[in-house]
């Protein structure tokens, strides 16, 4: 009963700590917060330490498939191509109708790559 108390609380900490991982000047990346909850996960005892690195062994491939998915949008976002993407397609819509209209459509055209 008590390492279900504690399962809800890292699962509560997780959304506090996202949802306010800004800090005045300071703001701290996503990956930074998933990997001080994972630290204390294993820290309080939910997982051990070998079935945690087990997991991060046999999902190998999809966290190399992340990680290369995040350079490419970090590196779309510093570029500035995501800025003038979105604010072509902010331009072209003439009411939120339109908007939401022209998001659906290129998301699901980006969806066939």
């Amino acid at each position: 009963m008590a390492s279900l108390v504690l399962v809800i609380l890292v699962i509560i900490a997780v959304n506090f700590a996202v949802i306010f991982r800004r800090i005045g000047n300071l703001e701290f990346p996503v990956w930074s917060v998933f990997l001080a909850i994972a630290v204390l996960l294993v820290g309080f005892g939910l997982y051990s330490f070998q079935s945690a690195v087990t997991v991060v062994a046999d999902n190998a491939d999809v966290m190399v498939f992340l990680f290369g998915m995040f350079v490419v949008v970090t590196a779309l976002d510093i570029s500035g191509v995501l800025d003038d993407f979105s604010r072509v397609m902010i331009s072209k819509a003439r009411n939120y109708q339109d908007l939401l209209f022209i998001i659906h459509l290129v998301l699901d055209w980006l969806h066939q790559f």
